[in-house]
Parts: C-alpha cells; sequence; structure tokens
C-alpha cells in the first residue's frame, strides 16, 4: 500500500502489475444482477485530496478519523469505515474548521470505497463550490483487458466528453457530456498505451491531451480529471492498492 508518497511513472505502474493479480479480491454476482461483498470484513475507504485552493484537511467518517494531514493531489491511508450511511466532514488540518459536510449512501460491508474531495473555496465562476463524491472502488480481475472509471473534477468546466486520440487524430467518444462533478466507468478497454483527451466544448476538439501508459491486463483504476488553482489540467490516477500518478497534460 503506498500513500502520500510521489510516484514515478514507472514506479507506479510497476505496483499495478504487482497488485493486479495478487490478493485481488473476488466478484461474485448474485441472483438479482448485484453483487455480493467482495472480501469479509467491513468497508475500507481512502480520501483522494483535488480541493485545488484548500489547504492540507483531515476528514472523518461520522466521529471517525479517516485522513489526517492530507495534501492536495495526495490519497490517504485506506481504512476501516463505519458501516451504514455516514456524515463525512472534511476540515482544516488540525482544527475544527469545517470546509465541507456531507451524508453520503450507505456503506457495505465487504466493499472498498474512495471518496473524492473536490472544487473551489476562492476562485469559482459561480461562487464558493466544494463538495464530495463518493465512488465505489472496483476490484482488480484476472482478465485480458482493463477497467477504468473517469471522474471528472476539474473545475471550472462543467461538462466535457472523454475521447482517445489514435494516432491519426481521429476521436473515439470514451465517456460522453461527462458532467462536474461525475463519474464514468469506460467499457473494458485493451491493455495498451492511450492518448486519451478531454473536449470541453463537445465540439470534437480536444482542449487538453494526455499520455496513459499501458497497464498491465486485470487492472482496475480510478482515473481524476483535476484542476490546479491556475486553471492548468491534470490527471490523478490510482488503482486499489493506493498507488497513484499524476499525469500533465501531453501538449
Amino acid at each position: 500500500m503506498v500513500s502520500h508518497v510521489r510516484l514515478s511513472t514507472f514506479t507506479f505502474f510497476t505496483l499495478l502489475a504487482g497488485c493486479s493479480v495478487v490478493n485481488a479480491p473476488s466478484s461474485h454476482t448474485n441472483g438479482d444482477g448485484g453483487t455480493d461483498a467482495r472480501r469479509l470484513g467491513p468497508p475500507r475507504i481512502r480520501v483522494v485530496h483535488l480541493g485545488r485552493d484548500t489547504g492540507d484537511i483531515d476528514v472523518y467518517a461520522g466521529d471517525t478519523p479517516i485522513a489526517t494531514d492530507l495534501t492536495f493531489t495526495f490519497l490517504s491511508m485506506q481504512t476501516d469505515a463505519p458501516t451504514g450511511a455516514s456524515t463525512f466532514r472534511v476540515v482544516r488540518e488540525g482544527t475544527s474548521d469545517m470546509v465541507v459536510e456531507d451524508t453520503l449512501d450507505a456503506l457495505a460491508d465487504g466493499h472498498d470505497y474512495t471518496l473524492a474531495f473536490y472544487g473551489d473555496e476562492i476562485d469559482a465562476p459561480m461562487g464558493r463550490d466544494v463538495g464530495l463524491l463518493l465512488l465505489e472502488d472496483a476490484p482488480s480481475d484476472l482478465d485480458e483487458n482493463i477497467r477504468l472509471s473517469v471522474i471528472h473534477l476539474a473545475t471550472p468546466v462543467r461538462q466535457g466528453n472523454v475521447v482517445a486520440v489514435a494516432p491519426d487524430r481521429t476521436l473515439t467518444t470514451l465517456a460522453a457530456s461527462l458532467g462536474f462533478p461525475e463519474a464514468a466507468a469506460l467499457p473494458p478497454l485493451a491493455s495498451m498505451e492511450y492518448r486519451v483527451g478531454f473536449d470541453a466544448g463537445g465540439d470534437r476538439v480536444v482542449d487538453v491531451e494526455f499520455i496513459l501508459p499501458m497497464l498491465v491486463p486485470g487492472t482496475a483504476a480510478n482515473v481524476f480529471i483535476g484542476t490546479r488553482s491556475d486553471d492548468d489540467v491534470f490527471l490523478l490516477v490510482s488503482n486499489a492498492e493506493g498507488a497513484r500518478v499524476v499525469i500533465e497534460n501531453a501538449e
């Protein structure tokens, strides 16, 4: 498990290789089409900090601390969380100064989650705009493909298309009209290097592009689209083990 460590791209994808099979949780579909618990034990959660003009934070589920001294673009260590619905609170590190509070969906035993803190406190075009988004993490699997969830937390862009950019500049839409803040699970993709772009205007013109290096077959990862205070857009990619890498604009 890796947290609070800035990893090189090589280190990150080496970690994905090591984590994609070993200790991969199992998943079973029940008769109603739902998914049973993937493992025994309580829910587990980690937090990712994408609030671009908020300093270090502490995060609580009810009265239980789940992240402390968390810095922008980093993830917390995974920890057990209360079963059921929880009120999550984000406060400024080492204080009781509230940044945001929200009661989110019930957490299920045997499942893993990422809680994303996002938004602007100061420079949002529509005023203060911070929030929390709860994501259920997909387990890695013994599969030839990779599975990605793309999460749009790029302030202040409100909507756009996520596209794959071919060498001849042909665009293939991976997620259409992805709003802020929303997540989309992409169809299974072949394990290979991808050039991906974000079309903020929906006009088939790519505004920013990124090189997503080849992921090991069977890998499941979250791909967060974020922005810094200077409006530079970046990708933050993390897997179920907490390994992460920040990918800058390729242009």
